[in-house]
């Protein structure tokens, strides 16, 4: 997943996308067309078609958040992450938001 983060954005713009999915349900449904081209890279269409309705019928902004908070809760709080853009710049940083949204997309 890194070097597809690396491949269609940067880590500035990966940033921003995160603070408009946290910030409204508009955003996520969104992101989940945005993150289309990078599923259908790595996984079925058939599997991408199965998850689009689970991501867009659940993640409302709340529960999203809430999924988030679980996620995260051993490093720092939703807010403090989505403020952490100079952490996110770094290599291990990225690695580790890689790591924790996989852990979210593997939960469904």
């Amino acid at each position: 997943m890194k070097t597809v983060l690396e491949s269609y954005w940067t880590v500035d713009l990966f940033v921003e996308i995160m603070k408009t999915v946290l910030e409204s349900y508009w955003a996520v449904c969104l992101f989940v067309e945005m993150m289309k081209p990078v599923l259908e890279s790595y996984w079925t269409v058939d599997l991408f078609v199965d998850m689009k309705p689970v991501l867009e019928s659940y993640w409302t902004v709340d529960l999203f958040v809430e999924m988030m908070k679980t996620v995260l809760e051993s490093y720092w709080t939703v807010d403090l992450f989505v403020e952490m853009k100079p952490v996110l710049e770094s290599y291990w940083a990225v690695y580790l938001v890689v790591e924790m949204m996989k852990t979210v997309l593997e939960s469904y």
